[in-house]
């Protein structure tokens, strides 16, 4: 009997020291991926300067998505290692609301008539060139006026245009001096009101 202790102390014994040295750590990685998008929106004013006769400037809208870096943070615990990648889209939209100067001038109005459909006006003189027709109609269409410096030549046609009501039209004209001139206009409605001014330069 006493034998038989002895032999199950020993394997006690054994299997206390086999499983004494049996310790470990066990380290876990986590990645996480994170989408940030972010929109920006831009509004540009665009200012042109232009010279008679007036343009029209577009109208832009553009979208840019650009892909920003990636961001990597780590954090090491005592028992996790968590690492985190965030990845960003920027989007951004411009829009361009153009506006539109056009280049002023100074001078002295030195003829002013206004009329009624297809009609020749009063005499003017001017003796300085180049010199602004201006001109103003209550219609949207055709507006034609041809100057008259002397009945046995061709009148030269000043404007030509397709106007819209009460819009301010100027054009520039060159070398048509001299006095006893007058407008002819042609093409406007039979009712329709026009008005026109002769400016001298400053």
């Amino acid at each position: 009997m006493r034998k038989v202790f002895l032999v199950l102390a020993s394997v006690l014994s054994v299997a206390a020291l086999v499983f004494s040295g049996c310790k470990g750590s066990v380290t876990e990685t986590v990645v996480s991926t994170q989408t940030v998008t972010s929109t920006n929106t831009l509004t540009q004013t665009s200012v042109a300067i232009s010279t008679l006769p007036a343009v029209t400037l577009p109208v832009v809208t553009e979208t840019v998505t650009s892909t920003l870096p990636q961001d990597t943070v780590t954090v090491t615990g005592p028992e996790t290692t968590v690492t985190s990648t965030s990845t960003k889209t920027q989007t951004t939209t411009i829009t361009a609301s153009p506006t539109m100067t056009t280049n002023t001038f100074e001078g002295t109005v030195v003829f002013s008539y206004s009329g009624k459909g297809n009609l020749s006006t009063t005499f003017f003189s001017i003796y300085e060139s180049p010199w602004v027709f201006q001109y103003t109609t209550d219609w949207d269409g055709d507006f034609n006026a041809f100057l008259v410096q002397d009945t046995s030549s061709p009148n030269p046609c000043v404007v030509s245009a397709t106007v819209t009501a009460w819009e301010t039209y100027h054009t520039y004209v060159y070398n048509k001096t001299g006095m006893n001139m007058y407008f002819k206009i042609e093409d406007a409605p039979h009712d329709g009101l026009w008005t026109i001014k002769v400016i001298q330069l400053a």
